[in-house]
């Protein structure tokens, strides 16, 4: 494990005090009560993408792809408001799971894991993408290599990197 012998950070995630139902007030609102708690690490979850099938649900959305690195930009302004109270700022990703009522699964039906002749089968609402298959592992890693592109801009735009 990376840093293994380190301490970890005390880490808050969004996901038990909003659930999907968030908006950019109500997840700074979380900031200075975290902070005040001795949170140093805010992890923004789940319901924060979504283009065709927004997520506000468990039944819709999941995916990696145009959808997360499109909304990356979108993040700036929340990563700007939890540094400005001394917090670190993370974005839950499930890069292994979409959701049949996604863009990703109706372009691609056979990327996920499932058994010939049989239904399938979901887990919370999710499939499970084979990441056996070279054209997943190529298409996940596409994604968060933009992802995290995308995203060392916006921390650039907040002051809070520098890209080389």
């Amino acid at each position: 494990m990376r840093d293994g012998h380190k301490t970890r950070a005390v880490l808050l995630n969004n996901w038990e005090a909003t659930g999907f139902d968030f908006d950019f007030n109500r997840i700074v609102g979380l900031y200075d009560p975290a902070k005040a708690l001795g949170v140093e690490l805010f992890l923004l979850d789940d319901g924060w993408f979504g283009n065709k099938y927004p997520r506000v649900n468990d039944h819709a959305g999941l995916v990696t792809g145009s959808q997360i690195v499109a909304v990356a930009g979108r993040l700036a302004p929340l990563a700007a408001e939890a540094v400005k109270r001394g917090l670190r700022f993370g974005i839950w990703m499930e890069p292994e799971m979409v959701n049949p009522k996604s863009e990703l699964f109706e372009q691609h039906p056979d990327w996920v894991i499932c058994q010939p002749k049989r239904e399938l089968e979901l887990q919370r609402n999710q499939l499970v993408l084979d990441l056996t298959r070279p054209a997943v592992q190529k298409f996940e890693w596409n994604t968060i290599k933009k992802y995290f592109k995308r995203a060392g801009h916006f921390l650039c735009e907040v002051g809070l990197a520098t890209v080389t």
